[in-house]
């Protein structure tokens, strides 16, 4: 059976956007969103949630490191992750983190942080249903032990697996069955694919996850928005029509579910 998962990142982060993902999520285009805990719409996100019990149940955790600014005191004192300006860094942009060693300070802090993220969900009332990341940092090696443990002191019990719709190259490969190993080797559940919709070309058997970033363009269109970096920076004046998207890859022999249902 093919089972999708259609996840939408960011909610949060900016009015636009957390507008957007609800809108998607009202008219069933999605089945979950990763909400951030440094956005600049939180107000705006904790009320969709508090308003729609059903909404609710379907908010997972968004773990930022690379974008905005840090909620916890000691990371801010650490020139690596956070600037003069108290903005997180390019540091885990770059690939070049994957071999640099991290000091214990440095683990400390970016547990601390990451900790923080979670524990923002917690004091809100809001029971994150799984974890991924902006840019993907958990992917990181040097990451991932840490938001392991996170994870595990919150039981949180699925995390988002690394890219697998497309063709990979073989170093690419390797280090996405490395990835999977590691988190399956600790007993959290991740879907069999996932990919955003340039990657998918079409939906296997099992459970597969889609990810997209609803926004609305300068013509108030739902959009999916692509090839951004950075949220906050970008005018919306592009951008694919969601809702057309998603029927290229989700057919009707397709069977939404969502994160709450992985088993």
């Amino acid at each position: 059976m093919k089972n999708v998962i259609i996840n939408a990142d960011d909610f949060g982060q900016t009015i636009s956007c957390t507008k957007a993902i609800y809108d998607a999520f009202e008219i069933g285009l999605i089945t979950d969103t990763t909400m951030v805990a440094n956005g600049d719409a939180l107000d705006l996100a904790c009320e969709y949630i508090n308003k729609n019990k059903r909404f609710s149940n379907h908010i997972g955790c968004h773990l930022v490191l690379t974008e905005g600014k840090p909620i916890s005191k000691s990371i801010l004192s650490n020139n690596k992750f956070v600037d003069n300006n108290g903005y997180f860094t390019n540091y885990f942009l770059k690939k070049t983190s994957f071999f640099k060693f991290l000091s214990k300070k440095d683990k400390s802090d970016l547990f601390e942080e990451l900790n923080a993220q979670i524990i923002f969900f917690e004091k809100k009332g809001i029971s994150i249903t799984h974890i991924d990341s902006h840019h993907h940092v958990h992917f990181n090696c040097k990451l991932l032990p840490i938001v392991m443990k996170i994870c595990k002191q919150h039981s949180v019990k699925k995390i988002r697996r690394t890219k697998n719709a497309s063709k990979l190259k073989p170093l690419e490969k390797i280090y996405s069955f490395y990835v999977k190993r590691k988190i399956e080797k600790n007993n959290f559940l991740i879907t069999n694919y996932f990919g955003n919709i340039k990657e998918y070309c079409e939906v296997s058997d099992g459970v597969s996850e889609l990810m997209v970033h609803p926004d609305y363009n300068e013509k108030n269109e739902l959009i999916d928005r692509i090839n951004k970096k950075n949220v906050s920076e970008v005018k919306y004046n592009n951008g694919v029509d969601l809702k057309y998207v998603i029927s290229l890859i989700v057919k009707e022999d397709c069977n939404m579910i969502s994160y709450r249902l992985l088993k």
